[in-house]
């Protein structure tokens, strides 16, 4: 009941897949496990204000909130894709160049187009090296 994440015939990290998902090692395995992938700022990724660039943050889809009205410390975006699922919603926004996707439940009602607010929990937040990938723990 482990599993082996390989990337270009190297081994990335063996573990179980929950230790994985929560413990990514790197930026290529905490990309590959899940859907929709986490998604990764700052770096030499796309960057939001607020977040160093000397590092990569990443954040899975449902460990962002979102809002449809205007919340103090959020960041402002664009709706452009919502997908209803029955069980959840999948709310894609762009973000000043950068792209955010949101993992919600179904009675969060946004219009593609229309304005939404949303907020990184600091406590899910992964942080990875710039330079190498590697994640970094506290």
């Amino acid at each position: 009941h482990r599993i082996a994440v390989l990337h270009g015939g190297r081994l990335q990290q063996y573990d179980t897949p929950q230790a994985i998902y929560h413990r990514p090692a790197n930026v290529f395995v905490a990309g590959f496990l899940g859907s929709p992938s986490m998604n990764f700022f700052g770096g030499t990724h796309a960057a939001l204000p607020g977040l160093p660039e000397d590092v990569i943050v990443g954040v899975r889809p449902e460990d962002i909130d979102i809002s449809a009205t205007a919340q103090a410390g959020w960041h402002e975006s664009r709706v452009y894709v919502t997908e209803e699922m029955g069980n959840e919603s999948i709310v894609r926004l762009e973000c000043g160049g950068c792209r955010v996707t949101i993992r919600t439940t179904p009675d969060v009602r946004l219009e593609e187009g229309s304005a939404a607010w949303f907020h990184l929990r600091s406590d899910k937040m992964h942080r990875f090296d710039a330079k190498t990938g590697d994640a970094l723990r506290a």
